[in-house]
């Protein structure tokens, strides 16, 4: 009898296993392979899908993008996931089976404001379209389907661009920060703004797309877009006099916003500072400029990059340098590509005493000590100078556990109660966040793998040897297992190790007499003015 010359086998997993082939020979071994016998093991896996395109609000930078499996809106380890580039573009291979479902994106940073972007934006992924580029265009085709779900995705498309005001459907799966296309771009960034606004002051709902729900509601029932909003913002019931006040403004200020001439990096500054000047008013009375035709809101070409540097200098806390420490780091980065979260201070060839400064500032930001009155962080910035305290190595960590060392703020109950309450307004988590966006890119991965039980488990984990050790490394851990595990042991062990002998000089010199002489010459009345105007600014602020 032959022997049998191929064997195909159709599987979707390849299992290791003992192959006897053979049934009956002459040979001495029965199941004995000769070396004419051809074997072939065709092998299949389930069918994929590349979908790829830009995240752009304008574009994002460093974005998690991720296969909302489940629909919930909410990013699970389980579902595919990958992170935007520096110019918003990502990549996504989905399993053919799962076209249909929702892609979306989350976090990251404005390439153009350089301001992290707060909202949340999806697409319908689909195997006929050719690029999916998620916009605020695209969200709300997506929320239309929601609101709609027996109506077909081509009848809602061809509905939405004449409500829209588009020439063609297309344009409503385009990029809109690509050149030319800034017509879009306004209406993006009018949808998204509105949402973002309403998200920030409605505590019912989970994120800005929720916004996008309510709009292509009212749209489906309205003629355009612009009356779907109004009606949006005056049929919630959980946003309060102001709030609604500062919605209704910001919608008819970016509705009566000049956009013809504008490119697409002066219209999105535009309509970012607009955004500002509302969420930043304080009474409904404020609300009444009309934004849109002030020569220091809206942007012009030539203001472009002017604009892009004060807004990375101020995310990084570095606004109170002196204009040539400014400029000096300014000349060290490409303010294209940077935003606050990818710029390493320690990593830029600056001169040390800038660096020093840079450093302090950049540290005090993240713990939310900046907003403090000009005495009260003249005063705090003696503290560590008379303690011998280098900025140079310093991390978030190691500078707010200096502060709650005992003794380190001195005597005065006012003055450590002012410190420490600015501490309170920057949680662990907060500052978490902040040192993990600026690390390197395997670092922003494992931040998007790390749930709160995984938090939870580190914090337990952690041993004093183990703090001791993250203060030396400033790791990314640093400041949420420092934070909630130093003892009061830890900071006796740390007076220690500095010498209390030291201490004792460094307080005698230092004398809490003295330090209370210079906050009298202050005046007790202009700290107490100062801290009133920045408190009021600050919780707003927040």
């Amino acid at each position: 009898m032959k022997y049998l010359k191929t064997i195909k086998l159709a599987t979707i997993s390849i299992i290791t296993s003992s192959l006897l082939i053979g049934c009956g020979s002459d040979n001495e071994n029965e199941n004995e392979i000769t070396d004419d016998t051809t074997l072939n093991i065709t092998t299949t896996t389930a069918k994929t899908v590349t979908l790829s395109g830009v995240a752009t609000d304008p574009e994002l930078q460093g974005a998690n993008v991720y296969l909302d499996l489940n629909e919930d809106g909410i990013y699970q380890e389980s579902e595919l996931n990958t992170t935007t580039d520096d110019v918003g573009n990502y990549t996504l291979d989905i399993p053919e089976s799962d076209i249909g479902k929702p892609i979306v994106v989350e976090g990251g940073v404005d390439r153009v404001t350089k301001e992290d972007f707060t909202g949340q934006l999806s697409i319908l992924s689909s195997a006929t379209q050719e690029e999916h580029h998620i916009t605020p265009l695209t969200t709300l085709i997506h929320k239309y389907k929601v609101e709609n779900p027996d109506m077909d995705i081509e009848d809602i498309e061809s509905e939405l661009t004449i409500k829209l005001g588009l020439s063609s459907s297309d344009e409503l799966h385009e990029n809109t920060a690509k050149e030319g296309n800034e017509h879009l771009l306004d209406v993006a960034l009018h949808l998204e703004k509105v949402a973002e606004l309403i998200n920030m002051d409605d505590k019912t709902i989970q994120n800005s797309s929720e916004v996008y729900n309510h709009i292509a509601k009212e749209l489906k029932n309205d003629e355009n877009l612009s009356d779907a909003i109004t009606h949006t913002i005056a049929k919630n019931s959980s946003l309060n006099e102001l709030s609604k006040a500062k919605a209704d403004d910001l919608h008819n200020e970016l509705s009566q916003l000049d956009t013809h001439s504008m490119s697409k990096n002066s219209l999105a500054l535009s309509v970012e500072n607009i955004d500002d000047a509302i969420m930043n008013a304080q009474n409904i009375e404020v609300l009444k400029e009309e934004l849109h035709k002030k020569d220091d809101i809206v942007v012009d070409d030539t203001e472009v990059q002017e604009q892009q540097e004060h807004r990375v200098l101020t995310n990084l806390g570095l606004e109170n340098l002196s204009e040539e420490q400014k400029q000096e780091i300014l000349d060290t980065i490409d303010i294209e590509s940077v935003n606050h979260h990818n710029v390493d201070i320690d990593k830029l060839e600056l001169d040390d005493s800038t660096k020093e400064d840079a450093k302090k500032d950049s540290i005090f930001h993240k713990l939310g000590l900046n907003s403090l009155d000009k005495v009260t962080l003249e005063l705090l910035n003696i503290r560590f100078e008379l303690t011998g305290f280098s900025f140079k190595n310093a991390t978030p960590t190691s500078v707010y556990n200096k502060i709650n060392e005992k003794g380190f703020l001195g005597e005065d109950i006012e003055f450590t109660k002012t410190i420490q309450d600015s501490l309170n307004l920057k949680s662990d988590k907060d500052i978490d966040s902040d040192k993990q966006s600026t690390s390197d890119k395997d670092t922003d991965s494992n931040k998007q793998s790390t749930s709160d039980k995984d938090i939870d488990s580190n914090k337990q984990s952690t041993s004093d040897k183990d703090i001791d050790s993250n203060k030396k490394s400033a790791s990314d851990k640093d400041t949420d297992s420092n934070k909630q595990s130093t003892s009061n042991k830890d900071i006796d062990s740390d007076k220690q190790s500095a010498s209390d002998k030291d201490t004792d000089s460094n307080k005698q010199s230092a004398s809490d007499k003295d330090i209370d002489s210079d906050k009298k010459s202050a005046s007790n009345k202009d700290i107490d003015s100062d801290k009133e105007i920045h408190s009021d600014q600050k919780i707003e602020k927040n």
